[in-house]
């Protein structure tokens, strides 16, 4: 888990409904769910558990138990880590460089 990014950040809304009644917010997460899905399953096409993602994120809650469940079959037992991180991109106002830059992972020892 990391710390808050920024007390001054704005954040944005991840809810099914907006997805669904904007679909284009949907694109800003795009190339992040392909980026952390290729380094989650150690493949360079991940297409079509892309496309499951976005589909699990227009019907269900990101932390709810029917999208973990949805997702464990592709992701194991990385679904709700996975969904947590998605969230923390998704509520933030930066684009990838910029959080990759201000997101701060504790140490582990």
């Amino acid at each position: 888990m990391h710390r808050a990014l920024s007390a001054q950040a704005k954040v944005r809304e991840f809810a099914p409904a907006f997805f669904r009644a904007q679909p284009a917010a949907l694109e800003r997460l795009v190339p992040w769910i392909r980026r952390d899905l290729q380094a989650l399953l150690h493949m360079s096409d991940v297409e079509i558990v892309k496309d499951i993602v976005v589909s699990v994120l227009k019907r269900h809650e990101p932390r709810s138990d029917e999208a973990i469940k949805a997702l464990s079959d592709f992701l194991g037992e990385n679904a709700e880590h996975f969904l947590h991180e998605l969230v923390c991109f998704a509520s933030s106002p930066f684009n990838i460089p910029a959080y990759d830059a201000a997101v701060q992972y504790p140490s582990i020892r």
